[in-house]
């Protein structure tokens, strides 16, 4: 991770507004002026999002509107902390200070935006509260403003659980590697702190921790190299791990993915006195983890990943296990309100998808493709498209740790749908979202064997989420490769009550025993009919309805605008299905019965609305 855009990206350093600014700090606010006192609550103020142009500031991101600011605060000067009320999408906050620094947050705490500033002047404070992205719609969201609490403290003389490790230069040649139990993780934040206006870009501070413990405290008697590594407990399947170090002279060293997601501090030359060692958990969860802090008198050498050897033939090989991070905060991050919300990310699977279940396949990266806040009740829904119409799977993670996957929710597109319109039981929380791809991205097939296949780059994908059930638009309706060999027309069977058959829309009447129309053909629900060429989408109600004698007729309907599917009614009660008749993409449905037919015309894939068809009734030959 870029520590330096990291570090913009929380509100943590001051940002100069570049020499092109589009904002307009001295305007006229738009929703109003707060004049909060720093010892009384939280003044608030209600404003309609405006979310129509980038900032234009560097490494602050978002849309706002650019020519005045949203709000203006009065402040009479103290530590000061912006952030905001609101749901339905993902807001940040960009603020222009008195002396004219800038300040900006996305995700302050989950899709919480917060700024807050420490000995914050007396003064004009100009706040614009836009949207992650373009025109979010006019969504009502609520500025706050307060006095900011005090900061954390590391507790400097604290006791870890394990008491004090006392150990002597030369230890590791004497006895080995020390290896110490610890925990890591808490709820104060190492950013809120000041230990990082020292670090370098390398060695930003970062993670959650309890302050008032340290995970370990170290007497060392000084002159040799002293380092520390953490490694996640045997016990502990995953998380993403931080660690600080506090000096005997006063001196802060951090670090975060040293080795893979596990840290580690090397200490040249280390003086004699008390180490105290924090191990944190970048997430913010604020759950404690089992780790494991290992001693050593060498620097730290990160390790070297070779280049892929190539598929040799040898009697065995070297694997590799992937598991799913957690921790690390997607690009995309999505609060479901009462309209759909969609991201877009560029995916590039990296292993096979390490979760299990009946349609758990494919390939994905550690780190999520999304998160998605949602509050309060509701059935959830979130799906992912590919813009090159690649084959996607997708993988999501409940607030209350439960697993779902999918493969072809719709058409190739994936997507996952948790409780019903009826049985609203989604939890309120925050989901993960792993996007992937149904293919190998080395460019090999899933049995391994395609050695001339070429690897797939990363793949733009947009995931939905939406508060309500999933629309399908193309279902999976089981055939695979059997598409090619199926009949013009298959007899179906059904008993439901989704069908209306006696409210056909028109009725046609046979001369010379035949007829033809121009119809509307409006396709909402997926045929419920059971058969073998029964597919695609129709109306309740019969697109048309015709009196045969007894004949053999040949039922048909063409469009230019859509591939069409058929549905018939036999007089005698019996169903018929049809879709690509002989080759083309229009149904056709021979039937020799006579009596009253119903008809229905519809559309293999979900229509964007109604779609113009021709249908004829004739003269069927060869029966």
């Amino acid at each position: 991770m870029t520590r330096t855009l990291l570090a913009a990206a929380l509100g943590l350093l001051p940002l100069v507004a570049p020499a092109a600014q589009q904002m307009r700090p001295d305007a006229r606010p738009v929703g109003g002026t707060l004049r909060p006192t720093a010892t009384g609550p939280a003044a608030t103020l209600a404003l309609t999002l405006r979310a129509t142009a980038e900032t234009g500031i560097d490494s602050c991101p978002g849309y706002v509107g650019p020519s005045a600011p949203d709000a203006v605060v009065e402040w009479p000067g103290g530590d000061l902390r912006l952030t905001t009320i609101g749901d339905g999408f993902d807001p940040v906050l960009a603020v222009s200070g008195p002396d004219g620094q800038w300040h900006c947050n996305d995700d302050g705490t989950s899709l919480t935006p917060i700024v807050d500033i420490r000995r914050a002047a007396r003064g004009r404070y100009a706040v614009w509260v836009g949207a992650w992205q373009q025109d979010a719609g006019q969504q009502a969201i609520t500025l706050s403003a307060a006095t900011l609490p005090p900061p954390p403290v590391f507790s400097l003389n604290g006791r870890a659980p394990g008491g004090t490790t006392r150990v002597a230069a030369g230890f590791e040649a004497q006895n080995g590697p020390l290896t110490l139990t610890a925990q890591a993780g808490g709820t104060d934040s190492v950013t809120e702190t000041e230990i990082t206006s020292a670090m370098s870009d390398t060695e930003y501070c970062s993670g959650y921790v309890d302050m008032r413990t340290p995970s370990a405290v170290v007497e060392y008697s000084g002159g040799g190299t002293l380092a520390f590594a953490a490694t996640l407990a045997p016990d502990v399947e995953m998380a993403d791990l931080t660690m600080a170090v506090h000096t005997p002279g006063g001196a802060w060293r951090c670090s975060d993915d040293f080795n893979g997601l596990d840290p580690a501090i090397g200490i040249e030359q280390a003086a004699a006195g008390r180490y105290d060692v924090w191990i944190g958990t970048y997430g913010a969860d604020g759950g404690r983890v089992g780790a494991v802090l290992t001693l050593t008198e060498a620097m730290p050498v990160a390790p070297e990943y070779p280049d892929d050897p190539g598929m040799g033939s040898m009697p065995f090989s070297e694997g590799t296990y992937m598991p799913l991070d957690l921790a690390t905060r997607p690009s995309v991050r999505l609060r479901v309100g009462d309209q759909p919300v969609s991201g877009t990310a560029a995916v590039a699977p990296a292993g096979a998808n390490p979760v299990s279940g009946m349609t758990c396949y494919g390939f994905i990266a550690a780190a999520p493709t999304a998160s998605v806040e949602m509050s309060g009740a509701g059935p959830l829904g979130i799906t992912a498209t590919a813009e090159d119409g690649t084959d996607l799977t997708l993988v999501v993670r409940t607030p209350d740790n439960r697993w779902f996957c999918s493969d072809d929710a719709d058409g190739l597109n994936p997507g996952v749908q948790i409780g019903t319109t009826d049985d609203p039981t989604a939890a309120s929380g925050t989901y993960l979202v792993w996007v992937g791809t149904y293919g190998d991205p080395t460019g090999m097939s899933m049995d391994g064997m395609d050695m001339d296949a070429q690897p797939m780059g990363p793949t733009a994908v947009t995931v939905t989420a939406l508060r309500g059930e999933i629309v399908v638009s193309t279902p999976d309706f089981g055939m695979g490769d059997m598409m090619d060999d199926r009949p013009d027309f298959s007899a179906g069977t059904y008993d439901g009550q989704d069908l209306q058959p006696d409210r056909p829309v028109t009725t046609l009447s046979l001369r010379d025993n035949a007829a033809e129309a121009d119809v509307t053909v409006n396709a909402a629900l997926i045929n419920p009919v059971d058969g073998d060429a029964c597919v695609g989408f129709i109306d309740p109600r019969p697109t048309f309805a015709f009196t045969a004698g007894d004949m053999p007729a040949s039922i048909t309907a063409a469009s230019d605008d859509a591939d069409l599917v058929m549905l018939v009614r036999a007089p005698s009660g019996g169903w018929f299905c049809s879709d690509d008749a002989q080759g083309s993409s229009s149904p056709r449905v021979d039937t020799a019965e006579a009596g009253r037919y119903g008809v229905w015309v519809g559309t293999y894939s979900r229509p964007a609305g109604p779609v113009s068809a021709h249908v004829s009734v004739g003269m069927a030959s060869g029966m």
